[in-house]
């Protein structure tokens, strides 16, 4: 499944792109908001309180340069510190624990191809009807905790408002946004519509997990 950064674009920023009426211009506003969004999906710049440490260029590992060929671990834990000590955890937060039976240490749903911070901004824009730049500027959107080995690990707050739509969602509202969401506009193709509602469901059940045990939803990822 993958869900490019222009398809969010065209999704999460459609009112401002709609208003431009030269289509030179739309077109310009369109490629210079994709760019932006490459840019935000890195993570290049930002401070992660665990590490004191900046991620530069340089230093992005290889799903910083291909988020959508990447897969993103979604979990929920009691508290940020707890969340952060994730990062260093061999196999992330779903890696079985030894002689558990396959159990593991948190309540995670791996998912491919769909980041926390564009993605999941523009899924909750989609779910909440709030715009795209006020999602990605709130405290919580894509927040690094925790970085190890250079951004090879990450460990990334999502938002409560998007857990709470999330929870709230059911299977027919979750259907309602995967299908603009896999319209062909990309070069890869179009997306399963159906694919990506099951995948936006599991999603919603960690939500829902995640409310009951007043626990918030992070995502871990590793190169």
């Amino acid at each position: 499944m993958r869900l490019g950064y222009r398809r969010a674009v065209r999704l999460g920023y459609r009112r401002e792109l709609g208003a431009i009426a030269d289509p030179a211009e739309r077109e310009a506003r369109y490629e210079q908001l994709v760019a932006q969004q490459y840019e935000r999906g890195s993570w290049r710049g930002l401070d992660t309180p665990s590490t004191n440490a900046v991620l530069r260029g340089d230093q992005c590992p290889r799903w910083h340069d291909d988020p959508m060929s990447s897969g993103f671990d979604y979990f929920s834990a009691v508290s940020d510190e707890t969340a952060a000590g994730t990062v260093n955890l061999p196999g992330g937060p779903g890696a079985p624990l030894a002689d558990s039976a396959g159990e593991s240490s948190f309540d995670t749903v791996h998912v491919q191809g769909i980041d926390p911070l564009v993605q999941l901004c523009t899924l909750e824009a989609l779910l909440t009807e709030r715009a795209f730049e006020q999602i990605v500027a709130g405290p919580r959107a894509g927040r690094p905790l925790a970085a190890q080995d250079g951004g090879q690990s990450l460990v990334v707050t999502l938002t409560d408002e998007l857990q709470a739509a999330l929870a709230k969602a059911d299977d027919e509202i979750l259907a309602s946004v995967a299908a603009p969401w896999t319209e062909p506009d990309e070069p890869s193709g179009p997306d399963d519509a159906q694919s990506l509602t099951g995948l936006l469901r599991g999603l919603a059940e960690l939500a829902r997990r995640a409310t009951a045990k007043n626990e918030r939803m992070y995502c871990w990822m590793c190169a």
